[in-house]
C-alpha cells in the first residue's frame, strides 16, 4: 500500500487529493502484532491533528475499513478484499506453490515471492519448510529495498536510472538506512546482476539471513524475485566467507555472519506443474551456486 513517501500528505499536483491520502495514512499506521491504536496514537504516528484523525476514523469506521474496540480502533477485515484482486492477478502464485514448498522443506526456512513497493518489498507468497520458524514473511509483509535480499534482487531487474531514483529517495527520506546499507546494497545488486543471486547476512534481522534471485516480469507487469531466508540458528557454524565476515565488522555488526543455506533437491514435479518448472528453472541453478557459496 505504501509508495515512495512524502515529507508531508501534500503535492504539487493539482489532481492530488490530500483528504484521501490522509485517510490512507491513517490505514498504514497500523503496524503487525497490534491490537489497536486510540485516536491520540494515530495522529503521532501520522503528524495529524487530533481533530482530523477523529473525522477519519469515523469516516473508516463507517466504510469498514476500521473497526472499533475498547482500546480504539483496529484493521476492519474489508481490507482483505480489497488486495484480494491484486492476489489474484499474480496467478504466479498458486502455480508455484509447488516449487516454493520443494524449496522450503529442503532448505528447512521459508521460500516466498516478493514485488516492489516503493522503497519497500510486498511478499506477496510464502511457503513454510517442515519445521517453520516464528520469523517467516507472511503475505504482505514489507521490509526495506536496501536491507533485504530480496529487495536487492528486485533493484537488479532495474534499469540503471530507475534505481538511482530510488537510491535518491532513500538517500532523502531514509537516510539512516540509506547509510547503513547503500554500499551493501550495490554490491549485492552487482552480484545479482553477475552470479543471479543476492544475499543479505542479517541485514534486516540479525537473527536471519536469506539469499534471493531475480525471477523477472510476471505476465501481469511485476517485477518479482524468489527469497529463501533461513533463522541464524539453523546455518552451520564457522562457513561464512571472509570477505563478508570482514564487511560485518566494518559495519560494526556484532552477530556472527554466517550465509544463508538454500538450494533444491532433485524431485521430478508432476507434468501439470511443467510450466511452473520453465518459469522458475532458470533461477535453480542460481540457488544451487549460493547453496555451495554459502554452505
Amino acid at each position: 500500500m505504501q509508495s515512495i513517501e512524502r515529507p508531508e500528505l501534500r503535492s504539487a499536483d493539482a489532481r492530488f487529493a490530500s483528504t484521501l491520502a490522509r485517510g490512507l495514512s491513517i490505514l498504514e499506521a497500523f503496524r503487525p502484532g497490534e491490537a489497536s491504536l486510540g485516536n491520540a496514537e494515530l495522529a503521532r504516528r501520522t503528524g495529524l491533528s487530533r481533530q482530523a484523525v477523529v473525522r477519519l476514523t469515523a469516516t473508516l469506521l463507517d466504510l469498514g475499513l476500521l473497526q472499533r474496540d475498547a482500546g480504539g480502533y483496529r484493521l476492519g477485515a474489508r481490507l482483505l478484499t480489497l488486495a484480494h484482486p491484486l492476489l489474484r492477478r499474480l496467478s504466479i502464485r498458486q502455480a508455484a506453490r509447488p516449487v516454493l514448498k520443494e524449496l522450503a522443506d529442503y532448505a528447512r526456512g521459508a521460500v516466498s515471492l516478493a514485488m516492489l513497493d516503493g522503497l519497500d518489498i510486498v511478499f506477496v507468497e510464502t511457503s513454510l519448510g517442515t519445521d517453520p520458524h516464528p520469523l517467516s514473511p507472511d503475505i504482505g509483509t514489507s521490509a526495506p529495498l536496501l536491507q533485504t535480499a530480496a529487495g536487492r534482487a528486485l533493484l537488479a531487474l532495474l534499469a540503471p536510472a530507475e534505481r538511482a531514483v530510488l537510491f535518491e529517495a532513500f538517500r532523502t527520506q531514509r537516510l539512516a538506512v540509506f547509510s547503513a546499507f547503500s554500499e551493501t546494497a550495490t554490491r549485492e545488486i552487482a552480484r545479482a546482476e553477475a552470479a543471479g543471486f543476492s544475499l543479505s547476512l542479517g541485514d534486516y534481522r540479525p537473527e536471519v539471513h536469506a539469499v534471493a534471485v531475480p525471477l523477472g516480469q510476471a505476465g501481469t507487469g511485476e517485477r518479482l524475485a524468489l527469497n529463501c531466508s533461513i533463522p541464524l540458528y539453523r546455518l552451520k557454524p564457522g562457513r561464512a566467507g571472509g570477505g563478508d565476515r570482514a564487511s560485518g565488522r566494518r559495519r560494526g555488526q556484532r552477530h556472527p555472519r554466517h550465509h544463508a543455506h538454500s538450494g533444491l533437491s532433485s524431485t521430478q514435479q508432476h507434468e501439470r506443474h511443467a510450466h511452473v518448472r520453465q518459469r522458475t528453472r532458470p533461477a535453480h541453478p542460481r540457488l544451487r551456486r549460493a547453496a555451495l557459496h554459502s554452505c
